[in-house]
C-alpha cells in the first residue's frame, strides 16, 4: 500500500514551472528556463513518487528522489494507529510517532490506510475470539 503526496503539489509546481517558461519567452533570461526545468521535474516527482510505502512488517518513508529516508518496523497492521497528523507504530512503550502533515499527504490514501488498519484489528479480534471459543469447546 502506498500513501501519495497531496494532489495539489504536483500541479502547483508544474504551474510555477510554466510561469517560469513564460517569463523566459518574455525576458529571454536563461535562468528562467533552467528554473522552469528544475521546478517542472519536482512537480512531476510529486505526482509519481509515493510519500510512504507500507509493506508487511515495515513502513518506508520515501524521499522525493525515490530513496528510503526512514524505516519503521511493526509486527502486524493492527499495531498501527492512524491519527490526525500522525501514524503511530507499535504498542505500549515501543510506540513511535510518525508525524505526517495533512498538507503533504493525500487524504484518500490516509483514509484507505485507516480502513485497512480497522479491518486488521477486527480480524485480529475475531481470530482471538474464535481461538477462545475453540479453547472453551475443548474443555
Amino acid at each position: 500500500m502506498t500513501v501519495r503526496y497531496h494532489r495539489l503539489w504536483g500541479p502547483l509546481f508544474l504551474a510555477i514551472a510554466a510561469g517560469n517558461g513564460v517569463l523566459f519567452t518574455q525576458v529571454g533570461n536563461v535562468m528562467f528556463l533552467v528554473l522552469a526545468g528544475l521546478i517542472g521535474v519536482v512537480g512531476v516527482l510529486y505526482l509519481v513518487r509515493p510519500l510512504l510505502v507500507i509493506e508487511d512488517g515495515h513502513i518506508d518513508v520515501k524521499g522525493l528522489g525515490g530513496g528510503t529516508r526512514r524505516r519503521f518496523a511493526y509486527g502486524d497492521l493492527a499495531e498501527l494507529q492512524v491519527e490526525p497528523g500522525a501514524i503511530v507504530v507499535g504498542r505500549g512503550d515501543n510506540r513511535v510517532r510518525l508525524g505526517i502533515s495533512r498538507v503533504f499527504v493525500h487524504a484518500g490514501d490516509l483514509r484507505r490506510l485507516a480502513g485497512a488498519v480497522r479491518d486488521a484489528r477486527a480480524a485480529a479480534v475475531a481470530a482471538r475470539d474464535a481461538a477462545g471459543t475453540d479453547a472453551d469447546a475443548a474443555d
